[in-house]
Parts: C-alpha cells; sequence; structure tokens
C-alpha cells in the first residue's frame, strides 16, 4: 500500500492499528487502521506539547492522523515521543502475511481432516472394545 504525505512535514505517514476494544465515545475508529504521522519533527506533532501545556495544563502531545475511509483529520493524543509506535504496521511483514494465507488456509484444511480422521479412527477402536 502507497503511503500518503502528512501535509504538515511532507513525510510518508504510516499504517497504525486500531485498538481492538473501544474506548472514550465507546464507539472505536470502525477501521482497523489510521494514516498517522510518525515524523517526531513534524511541526503539528512538535508545536502540540506546547498547545495543550497553555490550554489545558496537560503534558501530552499529538500526531497527525487521517482515516483511511472517510479520509477525516485531525490528532490522536501521546503521552511521549514513543506512544503508539508499538502497533505500527510492518508493511512487509504484512504483504508477506497476505502472500502466505492462501497457503495457511490450506494448511488448516489438512489438519482438520487429520482431526476427523483421528476421531473415526477413535471412536472405530472404541467400538471394537480397544
Amino acid at each position: 500500500m502507497t503511503p500518503i504525505e502528512c501535509p504538515h512535514c511532507h513525510e510518508p505517514m504510516r499504517r497504525w492499528n486500531t485498538p481492538t476494544f473501544n474506548f472514550s465515545d465507546g464507539l472505536g475508529f470502525c477501521t482497523p487502521w489510521l494514516w498517522i504521522c510518525f515524523n517526531d519533527e513534524c511541526k503539528y506533532f512538535v508545536r502540540s506539547w506546547e498547545h495543550m501545556k497553555k490550554s489545558y495544563g496537560q503534558k501530552l502531545g499529538y500526531r497527525f492522523m487521517i482515516h483511511p475511509d472517510s479520509h477525516e483529520s485531525g490528532g490522536i493524543p501521546v503521552g511521549s515521543p514513543i506512544a503508539l509506535r508499538g502497533d505500527i504496521i510492518d508493511e512487509r511483514e504484512e504483504e508477506r502475511r497476505l502472500q502466505l494465507e492462501p497457503e495457511r488456509g490450506a494448511i488448516m484444511e489438512k489438519i482438520h481432516e487429520h482431526e476427523k480422521m483421528i476421531e473415526m479412527w477413535k471412536q472405530h477402536l472404541k467400538e471394537k472394545g480397544l
């Protein structure tokens, strides 16, 4: 997937996995991932810390984000520069996973077939009293 560019720093944005749980308004993000700018030198990110401190007395900042479906944009709060980084989608790994998906499905099918055969043999041996 071709990354989009952050309008504030012109660096490529990264795909970020959204949480599997709902928070805040209870609705979550309604998408499995968001575009987020992880450039620590992005003006939007750098200025956010001072804005949050002056406006709300909070020691946090926010990163620029874009919803992939609606293209709505805004800030996603972070408590430190490393926050959210653990859920960045590794594009190469995601591509490999998608390429292996059909193979994985075939392997799972064989496992289920073998499980059925084992159950049939157990039933057969039980009927024979073995």
